[in-house]
């Protein structure tokens, strides 16, 4: 039976053991301890390890190699290429692109060391057309230090003209250090684009002038297009924000004295289609100092010089600018836009100045024309100092703007006034608490308008306007201002330039349509083909020269009109509203005397 030729376990452990020791016997044979060749090493050298020799005069040592990228990678690091890579001295990462023909040069502040690790003082777009060229540019902040996130560039050049120039995160500002011998070592700073462009866009203009001389500075110029060759084609340009500042060098202050040149200036040669910024004004001072730094001698002067121009947008305020066909300052026809569009400013305009000899489409001045800061001695405004006051406050005209015609115009408060109630009942609202009331403060301040034509005659658009990306609501109607009227005119038919030559300003018959104001006039005249006496230029005379001429609307809710004799800001003696026609309705009182006219009858003889 199978269960009887059983093997015992000591067989089967034996078997098992001379099998393992044949399988071993078999893997290590005898031949390599048996028999020795001429090398008794050769099994154990290694082929793989080259054979070193070693010197006993001293320790070697290998040539060393820097690591570096590979050509393809070392190509995109050069200073010219169409996509161009750097940092400045703070480590803020910039990437330029060229797209279509051309490529970029940049050249910075140190180019002796080989890489761009530093400010920039050269951008120039080379072999490029004017037509299929785009140039974008992009910053990253640095991850070393905080920063503002700018790269500043001294220059941009583009000789053949470029499509389209979108500059985000670089600020144009003098990188360069200027010489101790009155002399600058780059020719300037600026934008020199003699072929043109369509889209200019750049973050910010950083310019710094030193009122003493010592350090000579040149104007911050912006130039589109060539005088020999005017553009075909209107550009647009955008800026951030524009820093025009003045300081001095040698003192902790600087004179009370507006600028006479432009500090910073754009120069088109041809049409303008649109310039936008989010505001015009300066570097302040640190805190102690501002009082040294008044407006009118901190403020440096902007122009804007084009033959014609679409658009002109502020976000904020816009201070000490002039708009005209050149960078001088002399008011003339000869200096005056062809015509002009939407003027739109956010802020408030102080010391704008606009010269048009056709129509202006739209004037939009949502926070007024002047700056009133520290034109009153109320007690509310006590402790005002001299870098916070506006240009009014020290006797300069807080705007003007001449025109052929204004279609719109629209006009707010540039500040609020908080107004306690006659009426005990309302002083205070609990006890101990008192109850303002919020009030339009001063639309225009030490300012005129005045058009050779009529005003408010085209019909206004009420629904929603795109600007900037955003809907605001127009509710202009005719000529709608919000706020009082302090030591200003706002005259049609009336030609600026023949009034500066002493000659009589009325140019015929005129019209101010659609007229709504809710404020008072003080000191302050609106007037349609209205002159006063040549000799006295004081309103209310029989000598006063008066063609024909209709104000449509008039002055709503509780305004008056006051005539403290302090005179307007072309000088005229007056305040009220006049014109041989003054429609209905019309609420305006006579100068001196809070009492309301009928609807439709002129107060000159009530």
């Amino acid at each position: 039976m199978p269960l009887q030729n059983r093997r015992s376990d000591s067989q089967r452990v034996q078997r098992t053991k001379n099998e393992v020791g044949r399988s071993v016997e078999s893997l290590e044979g005898r031949e390599l301890m048996a028999t020795l060749s001429s090398s008794q090493f050769q099994f154990y050298t290694t082929h793989d390890i080259p054979v070193q020799t070693k010197l006993h005069q001293g320790s070697f040592q290998y040539p060393y190699h820097a690591a570096e990228s590979g050509p393809k990678r070392l190509m995109y690091l050069d200073n010219s290429n169409r996509v161009l890579y750097g940092e400045d001295r703070e480590g803020d990462q910039y990437v330029i692109t060229v797209h279509g023909p051309g490529e970029v040069v940049v050249t910075d502040v140190t180019p002796n060391d080989g890489v761009l690790m530093d400010d920039i003082d050269t951008i120039q777009i080379v072999g490029s057309n004017p037509h299929t060229t785009y140039v974008t540019a992009q910053v990253t902040s640095s991850n070393r230090v905080l920063t503002d996130g700018m790269v500043r560039f001294q220059q941009l050049i583009a000789e053949n003209g470029v499509n389209s120039i979108i500059l985000n995160g670089f600020a144009l500002a003098q990188t360069l250090p200027i010489n101790e011998d009155n002399t600058v070592v780059q020719p300037g700073v600026g934008v020199f684009l003699p072929g043109g462009v369509q889209t200019l866009q750049i973050a910010d203009v950083e310019a710094y002038n030193d009122v003493s001389g010592v350090y000579a500075t040149n104007p911050v110029r912006i130039v589109v297009g060539d005088a020999a060759s005017p553009l075909k084609k209107a550009p647009i340009i955008r800026v951030g924000t524009i820093y025009n500042t003045m300081y001095s060098s040698q003192a902790d202050s600087v004179p009370n004295v507006p600028q006479s040149t432009p500090t910073v200036s754009f120069e088109v040669y041809g049409p303008t289609h649109a310039i936008t910024t989010n505001a015009i004004t300066r570097q302040m001072p640190v805190a102690g100092l501002e009082s040294n730094y008044p407006k009118p001698g901190a403020q440096g002067l902007t122009s804007i010089a084009t033959t014609s121009i679409g658009q002109f947008q502020a976000i904020g305020g816009v201070n000490f600018t002039r708009i005209a066909r050149n960078t001088g300052t002399n008011i003339s026809p000869t200096t005056a836009l062809d015509h002009a569009g939407l003027i739109h400013i956010g802020g408030t305009a102080d010391a704008l100045s606009v010269s048009s000899n056709g129509p202006i489409r739209s004037l939009r001045l949502m926070r007024g024309l002047g700056d009133p800061s520290g034109t009153s001695t109320a007690t509310q405004y006590y402790g005002t100092t001299a870098g916070q006051k506006g240009f009014p406050a020290y006797g300069y005209m807080g705007g003007q703007i001449n025109a052929g015609a204004i279609n719109r115009i629209n006009i707010g408060a540039a500040n609020t006034i908080m107004q306690v109630s006659n009426s005990p009942q309302f002083i205070q609202r609990t006890q101990g608490v008192t109850n303002y009331f919020p009030r339009a403060g001063s639309a225009m301040t030490n300012a005129a308008i005045t058009t050779s034509g009529s005003m408010g005659t085209k019909p206004v658009h009420t629904g929603s306007i795109n600007h900037f990306g955003k809907k605001i609501q127009s509710n202009a109607t005719g000529v709608l201002i919000r706020g009082d009227l302090a030591q200003s005119e706002i005259a049609s038919g009336f030609d600026y330039n023949q009034y500066v030559t002493g000659v009589s300003p009325v140019t015929g018959p005129s019209v101010i349509r659609g007229l709504r104001m809710k404020g008072s006039l003080v000191d302050s005249v609106i007037s349609a083909s209205y002159a006063p006496d040549t000799t006295t230029q004081d309103f209310l005379q029989a000598t006063d020269q008066v063609s024909p001429g209709a104000i449509h609307g008039g002055i709503y809710g509780p305004g008056l009109a006051y005539d403290d004799g302090r005179g307007t800001a072309l000088g005229r003696l007056g305040s009220g509203l006049f014109a041989r026609r003054l429609s209905n309705p019309l609420h305006s009182p006579p100068p001196n005397q809070p009492i309301r006219t009928r609807a439709g009858v002129d107060y000159r003889g009530s």
